[in-house]
């Protein structure tokens, strides 16, 4: 058997390199095209993510044990719904990682020279992530036995069946890819240096010599252990993660579409009336490489602040009025210019002359005040209006500009005010105190900090819906379509099951062509 299972390793790796090499001819460090450019800084981000997910687990015994348990033990709620957000987190970039190596394998097959040489090496760095993070992440989740049933489980919001879990063991501890890998490193031998990027260079090495040391320690045991079930179920399909139309998806993330947004001007021009100050806005930006590894298909959370005549319209509420004066100021512009200087200046001096600054929002530049005509700039919208008092609204407000000119979270921790992330800006203008009664909103727990997702206001307000717990409202919902290059005004009904779309939901409308 040792024979046979070596003879096909060895023959695999022959055609594979005979292929490449037959296909391929030697050139130095060529100029990168914008394409080529943005799938390199795609895979350095996406390994990092699932760099990041590893080194979560080291810190989580109690999830991921070094030892394996003897029995399986029984997880708690909290566990469970922890494991599986770092589950489909992972998935998440293996989704993005598959999608950017497929096409570029598809290059291989079909471009010559150059274009096909660097193809071949960005196709290898995805494979090298892919099956380095792989090994690691199922040496440590098979350790507690508890976790191959729930990873198993089907996962909607990736668009995602049962089952999963054993797929991605069969991929990544079959002795094919093996040979595979073995392959491509022949031939990145042969070629020698092609991309100049340090750090991708780096990556690519770190994660090839942490592979050849799976070979030497736990790695063949964990192929072997698997192997058994592939040679018995030879007819069984790798479902994980490659579908229909999710390569194009990403393959064309920040190229496609560029600049483009379904939801035109001329549409928010039209819907910018029904904003009051205090709505939250619920953003979706497709081709985004953001979108990864943020739960859910709700992406990104804005507060709508209003314009100075807005708000000094609201100010003349009496509740309102009151709040404002047992401040020490006479109209809700004096209150905050008074309590945020700098931040106020920034709204005075905003550069955009056209339009005025009327969403507060945190972005990778930080906490900005933004126009809605650019925050609103997206491919799909809702706008949410909390069923609080005029007064609580406007306290949201105050609360927020406090962090105005803060960073952006990057560890998405809600703990630290230092810095925010999107949600986190909302939740935190949002939050009850001894004057005002806020929102209640949900915090989950992801890579160990506690979070409210965007994704997490829409599955609260489908939860609360028709309920006395009921805390929103929605105004508006304008949902995007690929298909037609377009966004329309949608329902409430539509609205709802938001939450629960997969990730690539835009591309199962454009194959299906359902509506």
């Amino acid at each position: 058997m040792k024979t046979i299972i070596l003879t096909a390793i060895i023959l695999l790796c022959v055609t594979l390199c005979c292929y490449y090499i037959f296909f391929m001819k030697s050139c130095t460090l060529p100029e990168l095209s914008e394409k080529q450019t943005n799938d390199i800084h795609s895979i350095k981000l996406y390994r990092n993510g699932l760099a990041s997910i590893i080194e979560f687990t080291k810190t989580r015994p109690d999830l991921f044990p070094k030892k394996q348990y003897k029995k399986p033990e029984m997880l708690t709620k909290d566990a469970r719904s922890e494991a599986l957000m770092v589950w489909k987190s992972l998935l998440d970039y293996y989704m993005a990682l598959d999608s950017i190596a497929e096409l570029h394998r598809d290059i291989v097959k079909t471009k010559k020279g150059t274009e096909r040489k660097i193809s071949f090496f960005i196709s290898r760095a995805a494979l090298l992530a892919e099956y380095r993070f792989a090994l690691d992440f199922i040496h440590m989740a098979e350790n507690n036995p508890a976790l191959d049933t729930l990873f198993n489980e089907p996962a909607p919001d990736l668009g995602l069946p049962g089952g999963i879990y054993a797929d991605f063991k069969y991929r990544f501890l079959n002795i094919m890819l093996a040979g595979e890998f073995t392959a491509f490193e022949t031939i990145a031998k042969y070629y020698g240096p092609v991309i100049d990027d340090d750090e991708f260079n780096a990556f690519m090495e770190e994660d090839k010599k942490r592979i050849f040391a799976a070979g030497k320690g736990e790695g063949p045991e964990l192929t072997l252990k698997n192997g058994f079930k592939i040679i018995t179920d030879t007819s069984k399909k790798v479902l994980f993660p490659v579908q229909k139309g999710i390569s194009s998806w990403m393959g064309n993330t920040k190229v496609y579409r560029k600049d483009r947004y379904l939801i035109k001007e001329s549409q928010i021009k039209e819907f910018e009336r029904l904003l009051e100050p205090g709505d939250i806005l619920l953003e979706r930006r497709e081709w985004y490489l953001t979108n990864v590894g943020i739960p859910g298909f709700w992406s990104h959370a804005a507060l709508f602040i209003g314009s100075a005549s807005q708000r000094n319209a609201c100010s003349k509420d009496p509740d309102t009025l009151a709040w404002i004066k047992k401040q020490g100021a006479d109209n809700f512009e004096t209150l905050l210019s008074k309590n945020y200087p700098d931040a106020y200046k920034r709204l005075l001096n905003f550069p955009d002359k056209k339009h005025s600054p009327r969403v507060i929002e945190a972005v990778a530049a930080g906490v900005i005040f933004s126009t809605l005509e650019h925050s609103a700039l997206c491919d799909s919208l809702v706008v949410l209006r909390p069923r609080l008092s005029i007064k609580e609204k406007m306290a949201a407000i105050f609360n927020a500009f406090k962090y105005s000119g803060r960073p952006y979270d990057y560890n998405f921790d809600f703990l630290t005010d230092s810095s925010l992330v999107c949600s986190e800006l909302v939740y935190k203008a949002y939050e009850f105190s001894k004057d005002t009664r806020g929102l209640k909103l949900p915090l989950e727990k992801l890579m160990g900090h506690m979070v409210t997702p965007a994704n997490a206001f829409a599955k609260l307000y489908a939860d609360e819906y028709g309920t006395d717990k009921q805390q929103m409202d929605m105004v508006l919902f304008m949902d995007g379509y690929e298909r037609d290059q377009k966004a329309i005004k949608s329902d409430l009904k539509a609205f709802l099951k938001t939450w629960k779309r997969p990730k690539w939901h835009i591309i199962t409308q454009t194959i299906t062509g359902k509506l």
